[in-house]
């Protein structure tokens, strides 16, 4: 049978335990935000430079209520009659588009093609 006093006693010598964990997950989630909002590092970043998993650092992200950004770029739209101007009528090459247009020479041709836009033969 259990008394109050033991039940209290039990109680007193966990105590400090739980609250060197708060503060160390207050401490962790507080220095994971830092570099993952401030610093704008990836979760892979985050990972190597504290010797840890991606998982770890996504799951702590998640439990310390941070947003969590999209991993994929977002898409670059690029004007279809722009595309077609330098690419038909000034003979511009995907590079020189790419540069022009501040995107990468695959997002200038995928959109030649989804264009319909003829390709052309290296010279």
């Amino acid at each position: 049978m259990r008394t109050i006093t033991s039940d209290r006693a039990r109680f007193c010598r966990f105590y400090p335990i739980r609250i060197e964990r708060v503060m160390r997950s207050e401490e962790v989630c507080r220095e994971l935000r830092h570099l993952y909002e401030e610093q704008q590092l990836g979760v892979a970043a985050i990972a190597r430079q504290l010797n840890i998993s991606p998982a770890t650092v996504s799951n702590r992200l998640r439990r310390c209520g941070v947003a969590m950004r999209s991993g994929r770029f977002t898409a670059r739209p690029i004007d279809p009659e722009i595309l077609r101007q330098l690419y038909l009528e000034e003979q511009l090459t995907l590079r020189a588009i790419a540069a022009h247009l501040g995107v990468s020479i695959g997002t200038v041709n995928n959109h030649r093609r989804r264009l319909g836009l003829p390709g052309r033969r290296r010279q």
